[in-house]
């Protein structure tokens, strides 16, 4: 990463350096070392998300704000380290059952069903949410699409569109996209948690996914309540 893409700190001037880790991957290391342009370079240093995790679990008082949600980012975690590897990784914690959520969320649940354009003529083939890498939204269709500001790519006989980098506190911001073909358009309303509502209701789907779409949806309410603790969903 060059050091012209740093943030520098005003009341420390230390240089900082952002690293986007999966969510899959919260305990796996990452090593960074400066390298100046003569060639030398600095020591190396490890660490991961769940040792900073861990590290402000055991100071919660100083922390006492972020508890919640750190809990809930480590508990999203974990369970999607069990789904990607398809099978149990570590110590996976009790989510509370659904039936137990408040009338509030369960309802916020409900209001996250898709929206789809009812003549869409077999051409809008479905969506998936993608985790591996980024948050990232993608719907497919059966025919080429025209869409501004969106590239339309290619997976076999399929064309698609992407949402990336979708932050926690948005996962249940539904996102209207409207594509045309020939002629005419096909709008889609649909948000991450809209695919979560679908694994949490339709029977059949696997349990280690429906246990992650869970996790994502508890990681989300927290990461709302974080930036606005005042403000119920």
């Amino acid at each position: 990463i060059p050091v012209a893409d740093a943030i520098i700190e005003d009341e420390t001037g230390y240089y900082v350096f952002k690293c986007t880790v999966p969510v899959k991957d919260m305990d796996t290391e990452i090593t960074a070392q400066i390298v100046l342009a003569d060639g030398r370079k600095g020591s190396e240093v490890t660490y991961t998300v769940k040792k900073y995790i861990d590290y402000m679990l055991k100071n919660d008082e100083e922390y006492a704000d972020e508890v919640e949600l750190v809990t809930a980012m480590s508990d999203f975690g974990n369970y999607a380290a069990t789904y990607f590897a398809d099978e149990t990784v570590g110590e996976t914690p009790e989510l509370p059952e659904l039936s137990e959520l408040s009338e509030e969320d369960l309802a916020y649940l409900e209001n996250q069903q898709a929206v789809i354009s009812e003549d869409t003529k077999n051409i809008y083939f479905g969506s998936s949410l993608l985790l591996k890498s980024d948050t990232i939204l993608r719907h497919y269709f059966t025919k080429e699409v025209e869409i501004e500001g969106y590239e339309v790519k290619t997976k076999g006989d399929l064309y698609y569109i992407e949402t990336e980098g979708i932050p926690a506190h948005e996962l249940g911001d539904k996102i209207e996209t409207t594509v045309v073909v020939g002629g005419e358009e096909i709008t889609i309303s649909y948000s991450p948690l809209s695919y979560a509502y679908i694994a949490l209701n339709r029977e059949g789907v696997d349990e280690n996914l429906a246990s992650l779409m869970h996790a994502m949806y508890l990681y989300h309410q927290a990461a709302q309540d974080y930036r606005q603790p005042t403000t119920n969903n």
